[in-house]
């Protein structure tokens, strides 16, 4: 039972990145023109996003096993809530991709407390071992 819940938990936080990403790349041209931006500054808008990915995936992974997965998802969920006001209200570019970073933080962060790594290939082993192996298993995941 529990299993099945972890499951939809850790579904639902990629189906959030998913429709965030979707509508993100949507709005570009709106976006550009609202913030009167140049092209590679609403590219950043995007590559924040994917950069902040690399840097906290495996981050995550070890936070997520020092403090437990649960308090992690918490964390993550308030950060991804969050976050899209700060999206919303920034003024400028280079603003709106700090808080297009902090928003994948936050989503990394729930993904890592819902234990996406253990769903797609559940081993056992030391916290060591999961925590390497978090980063391989939870990009696989995106890949999927």
């Amino acid at each position: 039972m529990r299993r099945g819940w972890v499951l939809a938990l850790a579904s639902l936080t990629i189906v959030l990145v998913v429709v965030d990403l979707t509508a993100v790349t949507i709005a570009l041209p709106d976006i550009r023109s609202d913030l009167r931006a140049s092209l590679p500054e609403v590219q950043w808008v995007v590559d924040a996003y994917a950069l902040t990915l690399a840097a906290v995936l495996l981050p995550a992974g070890v936070l997520a096993d020092r403090y437990g997965r649960r308090r992690l998802l918490v964390v993550g969920v308030s950060v991804f809530t969050l976050a899209p006001l700060a999206c919303a209200l920034a003024p400028t570019a280079p603003l709106l991709d700090l808080a297009r970073g902090v928003l994948q933080a936050g989503e990394e962060l729930d993904s890592c407390g819902a234990g996406q790594e253990q769903l797609m290939c559940p081993q056992g082993g030391s916290a060591s071992g999961r925590v390497a192996s978090a980063g391989c298993e939870n990009q696989a995941t995106r890949a999927c």
